[in-house]
């Protein structure tokens, strides 16, 4: 098996010259997703949020290259990490599952809080059913993890909030996405 390669102008996953949907495209194309707060705007801000904590995560984030937009979600993961102790142990790595036939990059895949290893995605909005469903299919593409994910939702104040998906109910529903996404393809 040949390295997964992302195409961030595309948001494609390839593997061995086959193209993989994204976790986030399944559950969009299964109509889960409420557009009027996934905008464009909200999504590249994710994005950048996301590229700048993983940065910082392996201490090269160059602070004088991040947007001032920016800045207050990095202040907010520093406090995260501080008052938690979470230590990331994998970060942005995309992942493609041959078997179910989709890829994704979660954003701290692998990771110890309080002697215990968890999933972490990083968001920036407010907290929607439908992140159950992604980290659900994140459970996936992680087999060897534990079952716990967690939502690290980040504010352009600083602060931060943290909650614990239900990572089996949102599993049993990303199953019926995929379902749904291979059955219009």
């Amino acid at each position: 098996m040949g390295t997964v390669v992302f195409d961030p102008i595309n948001h494609t996953y390839t593997l061995d010259g086959k193209v993989y949907p994204s976790v986030t495209q399944i559950i969009d194309a299964a109509d889960l997703i409420d557009d009027r707060w996934y905008t464009t705007f909200a999504a590249t801000k994710g994005t950048y949020v996301a590229e700048a904590t993983a940065f910082d995560d392996r201490g090269v984030l160059d602070e004088s290259s991040v947007d001032a937009v920016i800045l207050p979600y990095i202040e907010a993961w520093r406090k995260f990490r501080r008052d938690s102790g979470y230590v990331p142990l994998e970060i942005e790595s995309p992942i493609v599952n041959t078997d179910f036939g989709f890829a994704g990059p979660p954003d701290r895949a692998r990771g110890m809080w309080s002697g215990r290893p968890i999933g972490l995605d990083i968001k920036t909005g407010v907290a929607e059913d439908w992140h159950d469903v992604q980290v659900g299919g994140y459970s996936i593409l992680t087999p060897d993890m534990p079952s716990r994910w967690f939502c690290c939702y980040l504010s352009d104040d600083g602060s931060y909030r943290l909650f614990e998906k239900d990572t089996e109910t949102g599993l049993n529903v990303f199953r019926a996405c995929l379902t749904i996404y291979n059955w219009r393809k």
